[in-house]
């Protein structure tokens, strides 16, 4: 991957494993293998072990609700930890919840993208489809079209498409994986790679890659996708840390991380040539902040280093001061009708961004002061209403207040060893018996 600058300066030409194409405006991406701290979707795994092993606990926050929806973007792992917890060992309760889980997935089916209940627009079965949450129809209309708005209102009927599909894939995968990674049994790693074959390799079952008909709004854009529906291919951001474990597995050969790095040369592809991936990129809101992270993985894991490099170097400048004021507002998520909890939802895909940063070796926020200064302000901004009643909150959060204090808990208490000298643990800890989401908590 190369960059050159031709004459006219707002247009860049680059290579990509062989392929040479042109962009408007600047390229930006972060590079690195998924890292930090394991949790998020309905499988919950390692919380920030600092803490823990500081205090000499193995509290391993491990996989208990297996079936429950994905609600956060903390997706990343931290290997070196995790490896650490299974060389000290860790609690009984722990193991058996996760064997409990991954043996329920072994008489399952591999999920793939033919789970969908519908077809997209386009007719093939290999296109992930998925319709925009917020999208209503239209009542003033014979035909309920073209769809209208009700932002932070999900339509029920946007149910059971792709990104269900994807969302299950995602936990049967995760679980499977971890289970091999702390048990060594065999048996999962196999299941796992038949998983990872479904979705991504076998020509029968295997998505495309690409997002054409992601978030579709009926009746708008010739029933295409929207540049917002990239975001949905962020629950994909853990697969090169599962290929790390799935390696040392005999069920899963160079043959296969080989076909698997070439959907995502091809997926990275199309989020750097297509109209809508590029619009995306110009987001300023939590839906470029996400193109920006998934960018960053997926070049470094298709081993396009040189744009991984130009996105990690440019996040502060693209996304950081645009998203952030001083005084550690995010204008752009303050604006909804959820704002609470979109400005937490951005501030966690700045945390995985740093977090990548980290394990492709840039000690960030050590090296740019300006992305340490604006992430603290923007914890800073929120962290008051920590523990606080909707009412306190002087902007619109019109539901879901609860489940996003506890999203911002589990975010300062991740942040935790970026910024000791911010004393979140003292900060969290009235609130800690409070917390009531059983997968983060288990065995805490």
């Amino acid at each position: 991957f190369s960059v050159s600058v031709p004459a006219e300066p707002k247009k860049k030409r680059y290579e990509c494993c062989g392929d040479t194409y042109w962009r408007q405006g600047r390229l930006a991406m972060e590079q690195g293998l998924l890292v930090h701290f394991v949790c998020g979707a309905s499988v919950s795994a390692y919380r920030t072990m600092y803490l823990l092993i500081m205090k000499k606990y193995i509290l391993v926050l491990f996989l208990a609700v297996a079936h429950q929806t994905f609600v956060g973007a903390e997706i990343v792992w931290n290997l070196l930890r995790m490896e650490q917890i299974r060389e000290e060992g860790f609690a009984s309760e722990a193991r058996i919840a996760l064997v409990r889980a991954a043996d329920m997935l072994l008489s399952q089916e591999p999920i793939s993208i033919l789970a969908q209940r519908q077809s997209a627009p386009s007719g093939d079965v290999h296109d992930y489809y998925s319709m925009a949450r917020y999208w209503w129809p239209n009542l003033e209309t014979a035909d309920g079209l073209p769809y209208i708005r009700k932002d932070g209102i999900v339509n029920p009927a946007t149910k059971g498409l792709g990104r269900e599909a994807l969302s299950n894939f995602k936990k049967q995968v995760e679980i499977l994986s971890l289970a091999y990674f702390y048990t060594g049994e065999e048996v999962y790693a196999s299941k796992c790679a038949d998983c990872l074959r479904a979705w991504y390799i076998t020509p029968q079952t295997r998505m495309n890659p690409n997002m054409s008909y992601s978030q579709v709004v009926l009746g708008r854009n010739n029933n295409k996708g929207r540049h917002e529906g990239v975001l949905d291919s962020y629950s994909m951001l853990f697969i090169p840390n599962v290929v790390s474990i799935m390696k040392k597995s005999p069920s899963w050969t160079e043959a296969d991380t080989d076909s698997l790095r070439s959907w995502f040369r091809q997926y990275v592809d199309w989020l750097t040539r297509t109209p809508q991936a590029i619009e995306e990129d110009q987001c300023r809101n939590n839906h470029g902040t996400a193109y920006h992270v998934q960018l960053m993985v997926y070049a470094a894991f298709a081993g396009c280093d040189s744009l991984a490099d130009v996105y990690r170097h440019s996040f502060t400048e693209r996304r950081l001061i645009p998203q952030i004021r001083a005084d550690g507002s995010q204008p752009e998520e303050l604006s909804r009708t959820r704002g609470f909890g979109y400005s937490v939802y951005n501030l966690t895909h700045i945390i995985d961004y740093v977090g990548a940063c980290y394990a492709a070796g840039y000690p960030v926020l050590e090296q740019d002061t300006t992305a340490r200064t604006r992430i603290v302000a923007a914890l800073d901004f929120l962290t008051p209403f920590l523990g606080k009643p909707v009412e306190s909150w002087p902007y619109q959060q019109i539901n879901d207040w609860d489940k996003q204090q506890e999203n911002l808990w589990w975010l300062l208490y991740r942040v935790e060893t970026y910024f000791p000298e911010r004393n979140y643990a003292e900060v969290l800890a009235p609130y800690k018996n409070n917390i009531k989401t059983t997968n983060r908590r288990w065995l805490y």
